[in-house]
């Protein structure tokens, strides 16, 4: 049974993507050129986090509903991590006041940016992470501050 919604899988939304038995770049098409393997079921997967990462960015955009995009952000990386969706995750833990988390990650995507792998940030579309200017410092700005007030709480209500 297919689903009705249409595919929103494009080439460029599967960052370096292979067949997983013969390792041929994908051409968009759901049969292996080179070795006939069925792709469908890999591009249905890469669709439906798609569809997740839209539901996170719908529910950061709505302002009110950072717990659902954080939930949303979360299934589109297990189902499939790509860096954008990484960045969209770092998004929705800054939403959720998990600053620490958030600076982790996006030291991490830094660090793959700064490696040149095939698939990472610094690939078209990573600019925001491979260079992001005055936002990492001042997100640990931030994490320290936080930190400092909980310290604070902490020893007044001690």
């Amino acid at each position: 049974m297919s689903d009705p919604t249409p595919s929103p899988v494009q080439r460029s939304s599967l960052p370096e993507a292979h067949c997983p038995t013969c390792r041929a770049a994908w051409r968009g098409t759901a049969v292996c050129a080179r070795c006939g393997t069925d792709l469908d079921p890999l591009m249905r997967l890469a669709a439906r986090a798609w569809q997740f990462r839209e539901q996170a960015r719908q529910a950061l955009c709505d302002g009110d509903r950072a717990a659902e995009a954080l939930a949303w952000a979360e299934a589109a990386c297990q189902l499939q991590a790509t860096p954008r969706g990484l960045r969209l995750l770092a998004l929705a833990l800054l939403a959720n006041g998990r600053t620490a988390q958030a600076v982790s990650l996006i030291e991490r995507l830094r660090e793959e940016a700064g490696s040149g792998l095939p698939g990472s940030p610094a690939t078209p579309g990573g600019a925001i992470v491979a260079n992001p200017g005055p936002i990492l410092p001042a997100l640990r700005k931030a994490h320290h501050m936080e930190a400092g007030m909980t310290e604070k709480r902490n020893r007044w209500q001690g």
